[in-house]
Formats: C-alpha cells, structure tokens, sequence
C-alpha cells in the first residue's frame, strides 16, 4: 500500500485532475463534507474562502491511496481515520472520490487546513513520515505487501539508491516527451565519466542540456524542453553538498540564470526543428527524384523489352515460313520423283540412263540442301545480329541507370524511404567480355554508392551445357537468366543430325530479360 500527500494552493489544477476522464476509466464521488456545495469545483472554491481569511498560501492538503488489491470502502475509510489522527485532520472539510485506472481503484482525498474556529492553518510537520507509518500500520491490519521502499526505514542510506521522480518531473515528462529515467540516466553518466569541471559542463551540453544557476537552489539543469531540474536529484547516489563539493570552483556567476537558460535551449531547440524540418524536406525531394528516375528508367526499359518481343515474334515467324518453303519445296521434288510417266518411266528402266538421272538427281538434292542450308545460317546470322545489337542496347541502359543512380547519390546523398535512416541500396554493374557470351564468363562488380572504393570484382565460370543471359531490374540490380532450353538450341545448332523443328523451336526460347536468379 502506498500513501503519499502535498500540501498545495493551485486547487483550479487540482480540481481538473480529479476529474478528469481522459487518464481515469472511472471517476466516483463518494463524501463531501464541511461544505455547502455537493461538486467538487464548488467545494474547493469554499476551501479557498476559508484560505483567504487566513494568511496562509497553501490551504488544502490532498492525498491518495494505491493499494496493490482491491479494498472495500469501510476498509479505505479506516485509511481516512488512521491518516486524519496522525496528521490531526481530524473533523476537518474534505473531498473524498475514487478513481479507476488500468483496472485498479485508487483513493484521492483534499482537506481544507484552515481550522475555523482559530482561523489559522493546521501545521502538518514531517507528514510523509507519518504517512509511511500510516502505510505500514494498515498493510498489517489489511494483509497487504509493502513496496520495497516502504518495509524499512534506511535512514542516510535512501541517497545511494536512485530517487523516486516526483510530481512535478513526471508532469513535465509527460509534457515534454523526455523520459525521467533516460535523463538521469545521461547527466550521471556525464558526471561520473568528467575528469574537470569543464568537462562536466561540455558533457551536458553535447547530451542536450545546459548548467544554469538556479533561483533558489545552487545547481540546476535545463533541457531541451526549457524544463529546470535539480542537478543534485538527477545524479543517482550522489548527495546535495557532494555536488556542490566537486563544482566549488564555479561559481555561479559564470554560469547563465535560469530565464537565460531557457532562452539559449529554447534556440537550440528551434534550431534542431529547423534541422529536422529541413531534413525532411530533402527526403521527401529526395523521394520525389528517386521516384521520377525510377519511373523514366522503367519506361525507358519497357521500350526496348517491346522491341525484344516483338523481335522475338518476328523472328520466330521468320523461321516458320522459312521451314515452310523449305518443306514445300522438298514435298514438291519427291512429288516429281515418284509421279514419272510416259517416256521419262520407261528410259529410266534403262540402266545407263537410270545411273545418269540418280546422279543428276542426287546432285540436285545437294544443291538444294546447301541452298537450304545457306538461307538458314543467313537466317540464323541476321538474328543474332538483331539479338546483340539489342543486347547492346541493353548494356548502354545498365550502364546509363549506373550513372545516374550514382548522380542520384551525389545530389540527395544516401536515401531510403525509412525513418530510421537513410541508405542507398547497393547497385550492381556487369560487364561481358563477348557480346555472344561465347566464353560463358562474366565479371560481376557491386558495392555501396555511399563507399566509391573498395568495390568487389568476383568472376564465375559458367557450365557450357548451361546457357545464360543477363537483365537489369527496376531497382537496379542485376538479373542472370539461366535458359536450359537456349542451352539446347545452341547444342542443336551445332549439331547436324538435329531437325530444323527443333532449331526452330530453341530460337524461340533463347535468353529472357529480367526473370531467372536475381542477384
């Protein structure tokens, strides 16, 4: 069970704390007393009118209990009782509501300290002691755990143990986003790892924060959010007169006042805005070039892979007509072969004659089988010059698209589309050493744009049974089309006793642009 209170004036805060919705699931109102008004807002605009007639300047006290398990109103009540008789509160006006968050019920309660009969403010002395008292005494009557901070009472031994943040640091932590634990965490690491004085103040400054003097304390840290801290309580196991002790000699006219200090991170704060907004304009420039590139490179690149297809079908159809001609032509010298009549069938019964027309015959066969043949390789030589030519081109886009992702880089630096950084990704750029890529070698090189030298070169040496060819992605890598059916038409080509179907058919299957293993 934990107890905590303070005294304050700020009761218009205080009413807006109570109850609010937005940060408690629940929000119960469950005595008022002492008090004309039934709301909370009325009943703590009657305890500052008991204030004002005093002259006291912090005229209510509110405290509130969080209990590890739930407890029953008569048992929270009894809470109220003990705690009104150590802090002598007793009869006194007060408000007492429950609240509701992340499924757990804690109690708030405010008492008026204005006692009317005198007039004067009731004087609450050492009352977290009493409260932690309070604490154990009723962890014992209910049966619940204490925290580890409230079972023993360590004396000077509480300072070598961090302290717990208070109110006001966890309200500014909330406002300024910076996390307490992360911020004392920095100035003792700047505290202890600092060799001078000089150093210690060089160390808060490149962390974000800046050695002030303080209004009423000695020593105090601004950080980014323009909040003030005490340096002494955001450097754990170190005391208040330690602190001072290792800053003796600065003395606190050397270092900027608070209102100064806020005003100086108060700059360096807009400026790392500025920063931050000036970053992100070039990203979001940064995108747009790289998404306008990216956009002229693939229509540039779908222009060329329309002029390999239609290449492609074209010459596919080439071949087909080809080995039409070639079909009906050999279909028509059989036909005349076997169809003899009249006097051409009876004087070739003639032996001599016979000789002489198989002779003719044969060697007109072979003329038009080297004929045949020489349409073909022409055929076949035209193509590949079409297919390199285009590879050709091919190469010239790769090694164009290298050029300006490298100009890509010289004028946005490194880029990526993610916050937490940014990186160009890695290119790769290949260069043939044949244009038929006869010798089945390639020489690959890839590296970071952002890292011009050390670039890496490594050569593979292809199976000849294994047919290849290259192609460049939309993101500029590399792409290796392994083609097994090439392979075959390759293998066909060099082989006589392969059909002209088959040749026919591989052609149309040669190497494929942007498909295959990536690398």
């Amino acid at each position: 069970m934990i107890i905590s209170g303070l005294q304050t004036g700020n009761t218009r805060w205080l009413a807006r704390h109570l109850q609010n919705i937005a940060d408690n699931e629940h929000v119960e109102l469950a005595d008022i007393t002492g008090a004309v008004a039934h709301d909370i807002d009325g009943a703590l605009a009657e305890f500052d009118a008991y204030t004002a007639g005093t002259r006291a300047r912090e005229g209510v006290y509110a405290a509130f209990i969080n209990p590890p398990r739930p407890l029953s109103r008569e048992q929270y009540f009894r809470a109220l009782e003990l705690i009104e008789q150590r802090l002598g509160l007793y009869g006194q006006p007060r408000i007492v509501l429950f609240h509701v968050k992340a499924n757990r019920e804690h109690c708030h309660v405010v008492w008026s300290r204005i006692d009317l009969d005198r007039m004067k403010a009731i004087h609450l002395a050492h009352d977290r002691q009493k409260l932690r008292r309070c604490a154990q005494q009723l962890s014992v009557e209910f049966g619940t755990k204490l925290p580890p901070g409230l079972k023993e009472d360590r004396g000077a031994e509480r300072f070598d143990a961090c302290r717990r943040p208070s109110k006001a640091e966890k309200a500014m932590a909330e406002i300024s986003g910076l996390a307490i634990e992360e911020r004392r965490e920095a100035i003792t690491a700047c505290y202890r790892q600092a060799d001078s004085i000089q150093a210690f103040v060089n160390a808060l400054e490149a962390a974000g924060y800046m050695l002030a003097a303080g209004d009423r304390r000695s020593y105090v840290v601004v950080d980014i959010a323009g909040d003030v801290h005490s340096l002494a309580r955001q450097i754990d196991g170190a005391r208040t007169k330690d602190v001072k002790a290792k800053l003796a000699g600065l003395p606190l006219s050397q270092l900027p006042p608070v209102a100064r200090a806020k005003t100086m991170m108060a700059q360096r704060a807009q400026a790392q805005q500025d920063a931050v907004r000036a970053k992100a304009k070039r990203l979001d420039a940064a995108r747009a070039a790289d998404e306008r590139l990216k956009t002229a490179q693939k229509q540039r690149r779908a222009k060329l892979d329309l002029l390999w297809q239609k290449m492609k079908i074209r010459q596919m159809h080439e071949w087909k007509v080809l080995l039409a001609h070639i079909k009906a032509e050999e279909d028509t010298r059989l036909r005349r072969h076997w169809t003899q009549i009249g006097l051409a069938k009876y004087l070739k019964k003639i032996a001599v004659i016979r000789q002489l027309l198989e002779c003719y015959e044969k060697k007109r066969r072979r003329g038009l089988e080297e004929y045949h043949r020489q349409l073909k390789e022409s055929l076949k030589r035209r193509h590949e010059n079409e297919a390199r030519e285009l590879r050709r081109q091919y190469e010239a886009i790769m090694r164009l698209e290298v050029r300006e992702h490298a100009s890509f880089f010289i004028a946005y630096g490194d880029f990526t589309t993610s916050s937490a950084g940014m990186q160009l990704a890695a290119r790769f750029a290949l260069v043939v050493y044949d244009d038929d890529l006869a010798d089945h070698r390639v020489n690959v090189g890839c590296g970071s744009f952002s890292k011009f030298e050390g670039w890496r070169h490594t050569a593979w040496d292809v199976p000849d049974d294994i047919a290849f060819d290259f192609g460049a992605e939309d993101d500029g890598s590399v792409s290796f089309t392994f083609n097994v059916n090439a392979a075959g038409w390759r293998a066909s080509a060099r082989s006589a006793s392969d059909t002209d179907e088959e040749q026919a058919g591989a052609q149309a299957h040669g190497p494929s642009f942007g498909g295959g293993m990536s690398m």
